[in-house]
């Protein structure tokens, strides 16, 4: 196994501007040769709700502060926390101050269950 890189050139970029209330931009760098991911991600609204389906996925907060929930939590965060969502876990997540929420997603592709 050798060291893999991916170039920012080469991240596909992608944005919700519509989604729901709008405001998510992010860069996903997919690894070619698996299932896995690290999007960076910035919100300045609602993500949407989501489900993680059958594979974990965990959030660094890098910037910002807001709100994960779920149907049954909600959970203040902050630049330095992580979060994990189990699988099969419905949720969402927003900024709640004047900045954006920026966050960066490890996750195994939703597509590859």
């Amino acid at each position: 196994m050798s060291v893999t890189v991916i170039h920012a050139k080469d991240a596909t970029e992608s944005s919700w501007d519509d989604f729901n209330d709008g405001g998510v931009k992010a860069l996903n760098y997919q690894f070619p040769e698996d299932d896995k991911s690290v999007v960076i991600a910035e919100l300045t609204g609602h993500h949407g709700r989501y489900d993680s389906g059958k594979k974990p996925y965990y959030y660094y907060i890098l910037e910002g502060e807001g709100i994960f929930e779920t149907d049954s939590e909600k959970i203040e965060v902050k630049r330095g926390d992580v979060v994990q969502f189990p699988p099969n876990t419905i949720y969402d997540y927003y900024p709640t101050g004047e900045t954006p929420l920026k966050v960066v997603l490890f996750m195994q592709n939703m597509w590859k269950q």
